[in-house]
């Protein structure tokens, strides 16, 4: 699911058509991440969790939003065309420091409710804006490496 829904404003510098839409001089266009995203097509069942749909997508980022076959794109956050994100190198590997860590560190399970049930958190459940994400729900985090000294 991508957290940026919609792309960066751009106007269009001279007039142009696509597909048979005329595109006005200065009119604005914006990148539908979402769309895009959510393209039962590009990804059946977009909205399950799957992991395993880029087992064999070995792109960096970079390659992948500068990949000229756009089915091979395994993500459109970072933009397309010539205006792509000069922060993605920054942004996927700080993604992945902050994901490897906190996966090393700490145990993550569903919390229970009053009858002891797991509490299910809401995937349909977002913040509202131009940037989306889970809003917060409980949870039971417990840190490995306290667990291991108590063993």
């Amino acid at each position: 699911m991508s957290t940026d829904i919609l792309g960066v404003p751009h106007a269009v510098i001279r007039a142009d058509e696509y597909i048979g839409y005329k595109i006005p001089k200065g009119a604005g266009a914006m990148w539908n991440v979402w769309a895009v995203h959510m393209d039962p097509i590009r990804h059946p069942d977009p909205r399950r969790f799957d992991p395993a749909r880029y087992i064999d997508d070995h792109q960096t980022a970079a390659e992948a939003a500068s990949n000229p076959d756009a089915s091979k794109r395994d993500h459109f956050v970072f933009g397309a065309g010539r205006r792509l994100c000069q922060g993605m190198h920054i942004g996927e590997r700080s993604l992945f420091l902050s994901m490897s860590r906190l996966l090393w560190a700490f145990s993550f399970q569903k919390a229970d409710d009053a009858d002891g049930k797991e509490i299910v958190p809401d995937a349909d459940n977002l913040t509202e804006g131009l940037f989306v994400l889970p809003k917060a729900f409980p949870e039971k985090l417990y840190q490995e490496m306290l667990k291991e000294s108590r063993r």
